[in-house]
């Protein structure tokens, strides 16, 4: 049954005179980040965390700071980039990189004065340009409109994949870069894991604030300052 929905879809795009492609996201072409950025790795287990808007990057390992520093933007290299900050180095190399059955785009070490260096798996935070794809974010929920929370959304080839979730359960839907209304969406294939999804979380309005009494989840403002939804907290309440 699963193979014939995704036929189904195939021919759906086809239909519309766009590439047949279905709507498991893939890991997109690697590219040095310009934004936001999260690297994971395993031996040992930690989190990277460089976040833009607060001016800060960080290193974590079972749940404690390791190490943090000023966020700066990374410096091209022979071998790829570099961010050099504080008490951190960060290296990039563009190189596939696979971690918990998702594919990465880069491969990253970060080195913390008086720490052994890691290694992990990294890519740019896909909100980083959640206005540019807000287009194919609404032609997405227009076909599942009980699906308003997006867990992921990213450009990757000729394509933009979202995956929503919400009362209508969780969708995996795809839409042309050429043709945002291509848009077509089916059920969560649970079986395809992508990079980064998580993350953040963009809530489209209209509706009620997501964090609630608990928290107050930032707004997010078109370019002419209509307020489009909200960055929910992935971590909950």
């Amino acid at each position: 049954m699963k193979k014939l929905a995704l036929v189904a879809l195939a021919l759906a795009l086809t239909a519309c005179g766009q590439t047949a492609t279905p709507p498991a996201p893939e890991a997109p072409t690697a590219a040095i980040p310009t934004g936001s950025f999260d690297v994971f790795g395993t031996s040992p287990e930690f989190a990277f965390i460089a976040d833009t808007s607060a001016n800060a990057m960080e290193l974590r390992m079972n749940y404690e700071t390791i190490a943090s520093a000023t966020y700066a933007p990374p410096q091209t290299t022979p071998s790829g980039a570099q961010i050099v900050s504080g008490d951190l180095t960060v290296d990039f190399v563009t190189q596939d990189c696979d971690i918990n059955g998702a594919s990465y785009p880069l491969r990253v070490t970060i080195q913390a004065r008086g720490q052994e260096p890691v290694t992990g798996c990294g890519i740019e935070r896909w909100d980083t340009h959640l206005l540019e794809l807000m287009p194919y974010i609404d032609a997405c929920i227009a076909k599942s409109p009980e699906t308003r929370w997006v867990t992921y959304a990213r450009h990757s080839g000729s394509n933009v994949n979202v995956r929503m979730r919400g009362d209508g359960g969780e969708q995996d839907c795809v839409a042309s870069f050429a043709n945002p209304q291509s848009a077509v969406s089916q059920q969560r294939n649970e079986d395809s894991r992508v990079p980064g999804e998580g993350v953040a979380i963009f809530v489209r309005a209209p509706g009620a604030q997501p964090g609630g009494e608990c928290y107050d989840a930032p707004e997010v403002r078109s370019a002419s300052g209509e307020l489009i939804g909200w960055k929910a907290d992935p971590m909950g309440c």
